[in-house]
């Protein structure tokens, strides 16, 4: 098994003094010496947590964003242009860039180096300056949500003993942005979660280990249940992280870019990949295939090429997927491998309301991540329905994302479907059929103004409601009709879903100054009241819980076409072509 070592951050660092860097570069991954050198955890069921009081959203991370978190390195000219490229896509994608730096030195660094080199103005980033100990800020990031979809707050998880500074920095935004603040107590970093923003939920088989937890049926109902309290998720799913990469982060390999569509990496022998790696792969997107969306259906899964580098020290993945999305921007590392022009592609395909920006990532990667890793959004101040990403309840389409309506499919014969402000279509540019209007129903024609009973719409088994004739002619808006199958198909009482009693975890009863400097100082727990009955195992057994397989017949795995693709046909997959 390939894992990367430590040693080749000992090479980066005296490179890194020679240009004279004011921080030395930390990998993603937690290195071995962190390991060895942090102290005993508090056991799982014992942390301080302070969860909202009623269930909260999470918005995903294609929602409307305010601005973006991310700290720049500097100590060699190729890294500046990789900071310089994402800072101009944030900004063209109106988006603040909060650049964390530790002094004035550094600032003024930064805008040297990087602001006035690439053609950024000073007043479109704000700095905020903070000590810190690596630049990963995706993963100690702030995660927020928004408590009875109102006004910002935020989640603080643990991240690394070993990095302090880092750790801190979440409950000072909160205090800076006035975004109130949830504690959780557990162990997991920014880049090994994703969400569809309707309570699906996903996290690598790696937060187990983070978290000294067995990988068991009592255990995923456990975190399912911790990340509804917190995180608005009412189902959570693991993939198995990829073998060896130190992170375990699933950013490395997936990517949820709508409420419909997941891309997963695929690889080959060629590429540099191992048939343990290519069989995970395969797994991740057949599990992803396999669940049932909100409301009915399966998600669309897009397969997107991903290469490796082997050394005596480490191995880098040349992922696509640890992408950033900001707005109407979407900024997507490259390579220079021969797999980048394919991987832009899918991403115009499927966004093509979006700008796909490549940023070349060669300098960075080697650490264990690129664009998504070191950055992290922060979405705007009081939650819309119209711009969260996700089609809702009385809307039809969202401003960056039509659900795959077209104004063909809409009963136009051509033109440009759009998305107003109240998140309906703007057919304005839509071409309706020349007969549409003179009151007879034309070749061509579905309509042409009036009503009808739903009951009476051919192939259609309405039970009640009254369709009106679209502008186009082209069908009935079949909005206000009703038939007798629910919205929204019932989930499966497993436990991937976390349907355990909210009493598991009762609210915690604290001292108010018993820890002031929150969970990390907890040194006597007999003020701590156990979260959890005393006879709930968090250790587990050692039979490890296990996905059933997933019959052929229920995945959606859509692969482009492309000759220069070797794909591992042993995920079981149906592959649209």
């Amino acid at each position: 098994m390939k894992r990367p070592l430590s040693f080749l951050f000992v090479l980066l660092i005296g490179t890194a003094a020679l240009w004279g860097a004011p921080k030395q570069p930390l990998p993603a991954w937690e290195t071995d010496a962190e390991k060895a050198a942090k102290e005993t955890r508090v056991p799982f069921d014992l942390r301080l947590r302070i969860p909202p009081q009623n269930v909260p959203y999470g918005p995903a991370e294609f929602a409307s964003m305010e601005g973006v978190v991310i700290q720049v390195q500097t100590y060699n000219t190729a890294i500046r242009k990789y900071y310089g490229d994402m800072i101009n896509g944030i900004v063209a994608a109106q988006a603040m860039p909060y650049i964390i730096v530790e002094n004035t030195t550094e600032k003024n660094n930064v805008v040297s180096q990087v602001l006035n080199a690439y053609g950024i103005a000073e007043n479109d980033v704000t700095f905020l300056t903070y000590p810190y100990d690596a630049n990963w800020t995706r993963d100690y990031g702030p995660w927020h949500i928004y408590p009875n979809k109102g006004t910002r707050a935020l989640v603080d998880h643990e991240y690394y003993d070993g990095r302090p500074n880092d750790d801190a920095i979440p409950p000072k935004l909160g205090a800076l942005w006035g975004d109130e603040v949830f504690v959780s107590g557990f162990y997991t970093e920014g880049g090994n979660f994703m969400t569809d923003g309707r309570g699906t939920c996903w996290m690598s088989t790696g937060v187990f280990d983070k978290n000294n937890m067995v990988d068991n049926e009592q255990n995923r109902a456990a975190i399912a249940q911790l990340f509804k309290e917190y995180v608005g998720c009412d189902r959570v799913f693991h993939p198995v992280s990829i073998p060896g990469e130190g992170t375990t982060h699933i950013d490395m390999y997936s990517k949820i870019l709508d409420q419909d569509t997941i891309i997963v990496s695929y690889s080959s022998s060629e590429w540099g990949a191992d048939a343990e790696e290519l069989a995970q792969l395969d797994a991740a997107a057949e599990l992803y295939g396999s669940i049932e969306k909100p409301g009915g259906g399966k998600y669309t899964i897009v397969r997107i090429p991903m290469t490796y580098s082997s050394s005596f020290f480490s191995t880098t993945y040349y992922t696509h997927t640890n992408s950033l999305i900001v707005n109407d921007h979407v900024l997507v590392p490259i390579y220079g491998r021969g797999t980048d022009e394919e991987a832009l592609q899918i991403y115009r395909d499927l966004m093509p309301h979006h700008t796909i920006v490549g940023i070349t990532s060669n300098e960075i990667i080697p650490q264990g991540g690129s664009i998504h890793c070191t950055t992290m959004q922060v979405p705007v101040k009081t939650y819309k329905a119209c711009g969260d990403g996700v089609i809702g309840t009385g809307e039809q389409c969202e401003p960056l994302y039509l659900g795959g309506e077209t104004c063909e499919t809409l009963g136009y014969v051509s033109g440009d479907l759009a998305c107003d402000g109240d998140c309906l279509f703007d057919v304005s540019l839509c071409v309706a059929l020349v007969t549409c209007g003179n009151g007879t129903i034309d070749s061509g024609e579905v309509c042409d103004g009036g009503t009808i009973d739903c009951t009476a719409i051919a192939g259609k088994d309405y039970i009640q409601g009254t369709a009106t004739c679209q502008p186009s002619c082209g069908a009935w808006d079949e909005s206000d009709c009703e038939s007798d199958t629910p919205d929204d198909t019932p989930q499966p009482d497993d436990t991937t879903e976390g349907d355990i009693p909210d009493e598991t975890f009762p609210d915690d009863t604290m001292p108010d100054d018993a820890y002031p400097d929150g969970p990390s100082d907890i040194d006597d727990l007999s003020d701590l009241e156990p979260d959890v009955p005393s006879d709930f195992d968090f250790a587990g057994s050692d039979e490890l819980a296990t996905d059933g397989t997933v019959p052929s017949d229920e995945d959606t795995v859509v692969v482009p076409d492309s000759g220069k693709r070797a794909i591992s046909t042993g995920c079981g997959c149906s592959l649209m072509f």
